[in-house]
């Protein structure tokens, strides 16, 4: 699974290579595209489709994917920069997230992540969970009850 990827990147030129030779099929997704695993539907929510050989591949277009499982709805943003948080605002302000994930080290050599995004999520009211403060965080569901759990401290959410 890949979304918008140039393929004249020579990194995922070598990857397709591989999968090819190997019989590995691979499906590009982008928004719109849902996906339905058991009872888990996952909404392709970013970035746009393009075609162009030349396609522009960076963080700003990684793959955006909403989890749906039961009454619990996750929302992955991958590596999004600020204008592409633009573009899915209100898919993010209507998520009424309780928590925010951030997967980063305790000292990021770029910064990350950015006081403004914190901040965002903070005052959206949203607890921020960062792996390089809390080490590993697990986030597990039923589709109905929702335990978050960090390495410092056992239950987060209940």
């Amino acid at each position: 699974m890949f979304g918008r990827i140039s393929i004249e990147d020579a990194d995922f030129a070598e990857l397709y290579a591989v999968l090819q030779k190997r019989g590995i099929e691979s499906t590009r997704f982008s928004r719109g595209d849902i996906l339905n695993v058991g009872t888990v539907k996952i909404e392709m929510l970013y970035p746009k489709r393009e075609d162009s050989p030349k396609v522009v591949s960076d963080n700003n277009h990684s793959i955006v994917l909403r989890l749906i499982y039961g009454e619990r709805k996750f929302l992955l943003t991958g590596d999004i920069e600020k204008e592409a948080e633009k573009e899915l605002l209100n898919v993010i302000n209507a998520s009424q997230a309780k928590a925010a994930v951030i997967s980063v080290g305790k000292e990021s050599p770029f910064g990350h992540p950015h006081a403004e995004v914190v901040e965002r999520w903070r005052n959206s009211g949203a607890k921020i969970l960062m792996t390089g403060e809390n080490g590993t965080i697990s986030v597990s569901t039923d589709g109905k009850d929702l335990q978050i759990k960090t390495f410092n401290q056992p239950t987060i959410f209940r």
